[in-house]
């Protein structure tokens, strides 16, 4: 039962911890999304840094996505595509 309770609570914190942020392009494709995805992931070498995650989004808009803008303080971001 307790080990139940910790399961619920560690889950709760990590879900707590993640913040999706949309990414998109009018007329784009997902297979386009990919592409620049896997290139700027590269590029950056995303990590767990600030640095690292503002080179990545750079990426993303110099090759024209709109990345939404947000202050949440998300330690673990993700990017998802919206058509």
């Amino acid at each position: 039962m307790i080990a139940a309770v910790y399961t619920v609570i560690l889950g709760l914190l990590w879900a707590g911890c993640t913040y999706a942020i949309p990414v998109s392009k009018p007329g784009s494709t997902e297979a386009e999304w990919h592409q620049v995805d896997y290139v700027c992931l590269r590029d950056s070498s995303l990590g767990v840094g600030q640095r690292d995650r503002l080179l990545y989004e750079a990426c993303l808009r110099a090759n024209g996505w709109t990345v939404a803008e947000s202050d949440a303080g998300a330690a673990r971001r993700t990017y998802e595509y919206t058509p």
